[in-house]
Order: structure tokens, then C-alpha cells, then sequence
């Protein structure tokens, strides 16, 4: 509910990302946004968090995917509201429905749907995570799903197939220009 430039700019990336899908309409299921950035520390959760925010904001009903496993930084981006992830084992996820694995996040129509407290490798939780998107996209309207850097891990490239949208993130002063440029390359091979 806040009007201040920051949260003003989340709310514009929310309308570009729903403009560009306005063309593609997926049908009867939610559509699916992958945030990625070229390397960690490019800002790529923070825009992750607040777009859903801005989707639920708007009367969507939104999940916020964590797929980050190696630097889980989600839950608290999201404010000391938010639940933790349900405790299950890696093997009961495939058997359990996708609305007994989303946790609160503290703001009304956003759920969260986050693996990081299941034990198992970052590929695995990944492909877990994957197996869910189907389900959790005919439950929703809008998939906004945190990811690792595409520069430094191989699992965000499993999810890229899923994705209606996908948007890079990069931070002046910080993102270079080379594992842009890769990224870039890297989404743009598997996209097309």
C-alpha cells in the first residue's frame, strides 16, 4: 500500500510484464514469470519478492516460487509475516497437492511455495519444484519464481521451458557487462 518511488518502479514492472502477456494468454492457467539476473547480488530476489507483491497487490492470485537453493534469501525478504515452509520429505512432495506445500506470506492473494526446508541437492529440489509448476499454474493466475543466477548455477536453466515470461535483472554499478551478455546468449538459445 505504499506510494514511494521504489515501490512505484515495482509496480511499473508489474505492468510491463502484464502487458507483454497480455498477447500470450496461456489459457486456463496462471502465467509464469522467471526472475533471473547474470550473477548473485544483481538484485534478483528483491525484484522477485516486490513483483509478486505488485501482482497480489493488484488481485491476483500469485505464488512466489524459491528456487534459489544455494543462497536462500527469500523468506525474509518477505517481512516478518511470512511462515516458514512446511517440513516434508524430498520423496512426499511428488504425492502431496501444491496448496499443502505453499506457506503465508504475510499479504493477502500471495502465497509462497519454498523447497529450501526439504532435504536434498539443489538439482533435486529444483526438479521437485518443476514437477509442482502444472499444478500451482492451474491453481493461480500469476508464477513469479525466484531463481539462481543463470552464470552461476545449471538448475535455473530446467525452468526456463516453464516460463511465459522471463526478466533479467541487472544492477548498475555491479552487474558486468560479459555474464550479461552470456545470459543473455544462454536464455536466448533456450527460448528460441
Amino acid at each position: 500500500d505504499r506510494h514511494d518511488p521504489l515501490t512505484d518502479a515495482y509496480r511499473t514492472v508489474r505492468n510491463l510484464v502484464l502487458f507483454v502477456q497480455e498477447n500470450s494468454a496461456p489459457g486456463s492457467r496462471g502465467h509464469i514469470t522467471l526472475v533471473v539476473s547474470p550473477s548473485p547480488g544483481d538484485g534478483k530476489t528483491a525484484l522477485a519478492v516486490n513483483l509478486a507483491a505488485a501482482m497480489a497487490e493488484s488481485g491476483r492470485r500469485t505464488v512466489l516460487v524459491h528456487s534459489d537453493f544455494r543462497r536462500p534469501r527469500m523468506i525474509p525478504a518477505l517481512g516478518p509475516d511470512a511462515q516458514h515452509p512446511p517440513a516434508v520429505l524430498l520423496e512426499d512432495v511428488q504425492s502431496l497437492g501444491p496448496r499443502s506445500l505453499l506457506s503465508r506470506s504475510g499479504r493477502s492473494n500471495l502465497r509462497v511455495f519454498d523447497l529450501s526446508s526439504v532435504d536434498g541437492t539443489a538439482v533435486e529440489l529444483v526438479r521437485a519444484t518443476t514437477a509442482k509448476l502444472d499444478e500451482l499454474a492451474e491453481a493461480s493466475d500469476h508464477i513469479v519464481i525466484d531463481t539462481s543466477p543463470v552464470g552461476a548455477t545449471a538448475e535455473v536453466l530446467e525452468l526456463v521451458p516453464y516460463a511465459d515470461t522471463i526478466v533479467l535483472v541487472s544492477r548498475v554499478g555491479h552487474t558486468k557487462i560479459a555474464p550479461a551478455q552470456r545470459a543473455v546468449t544462454i536464455l536466448r538459445d533456450l527460448t528460441e
